[in-house]
């Protein structure tokens, strides 16, 4: 009998010994294979997998005795081969082989990238103005009216608040507007009812009093879209971080020998990267 080999993934144990070794699957069903039939190996550090012909055996060096076992297998092929060591095969993948487990790291990219783009699109939605049909006519008569830093509040007799964002640069004839404000006129506004903020108000787009345009819906919407340029750069840049760190991460991982160890390591974990 020889030395037990407990192995993580597909195969459950490996027994060794001179001639052969046993490796039992997952589902229990036992193989025996001579170290003289294997046919390649593939892999380097971590996932190392031995061929006998169509049989496939995954082999975790990590495991208990793992690199005992592949080392052993491969003294023992020379000793039936004259010397001359197992065939080396290798699958060429995105990082040209020289990544351990390239499938996990590009898994690990693809949620990166839907992660980001998900998010770009989430804050796209969330801050683009609304479109005119997004608003309705209504006709107001002001109650009351304050100034709330730069947002002009304005309430009704029966104490509904209409917002004006960005009042002082907005309104054409401000003075005006104030006098008819005053006066009790009867305001014709588009509005769009915000009741997700604390306390629920309208928020006004356009304004016309007695003939006379105060606020038009085009001034009110392209000052909407210069206070979201900046949240879009932001959206945008934090983006292209995300596409150079994913290509540079590729193209280290595809030619490690133009780099030291030290930027190799600022992307893989030592072990999972090699230059041969």
């Amino acid at each position: 009998m020889g030395d037990v080999l407990i192995v993580a993934y597909i195969n459950c144990r490996i027994v060794f010994g001179k001639d052969d070794f046993t490796y039992k699957t997952f589902w229990g069903v036992k193989h025996t294979v001579q170290y003289k039939d294997l046919t390649a190996i593939r892999g380097k550090n971590k996932d190392i997998k031995l061929f006998a012909g169509k049989r496939v055996i995954r082999v975790d060096e990590g495991a208990i005795n793992g690199k005992r076992f592949v080392l052993y297998a491969r003294q023992q092929y020379k000793r039936h081969h004259n010397g001359m060591a197992i065939p080396q095969i290798a699958k060429k993948d995105l990082f040209n082989n020289h990544v351990e487990n390239p499938g996990e790291f590009i898994f690990i990219y693809a949620i990166l990238t839907v992660a980001f783009l998900g998010m770009t699109v989430l804050i796209v939605c969330l801050t683009i103005p609304e479109n005119e049909t997004e608003f309705v006519p209504k006709a107001v008569v002001a109650g009351t009216y304050e100034v709330s830093e730069e947002t002009l509040v304005i309430s009704d007799p029966a104490g509904t608040a209409y917002h004006i964002w960005d009042y002082d640069a907005l309104l054409v004839e401000s003075a005006g507007f104030f006098e008819k404000l005053d006066s009790k006129t009867e305001l014709r506004l588009l509005v769009k009812y915000n009741e997700k903020a604390d306390e629920p108000y309208y928020i006004v787009s356009s304004i016309e009093a007695e003939g006379k345009q105060y606020l038009s819906f085009d001034a009110w919407y392209k000052n909407e879209w210069k206070d979201t340029v900046p949240v879009f750069a932001m959206v945008f840049f934090l983006d292209l971080l995300m596409l150079a760190f994913t290509w540079l991460s590729i193209y280290v991982g595809r030619n490690p020998h133009k780099f030291s160890d030290r930027v190799l390591h600022m992307f893989y974990k030592p072990g999972y990267i090699h230059r041969d």
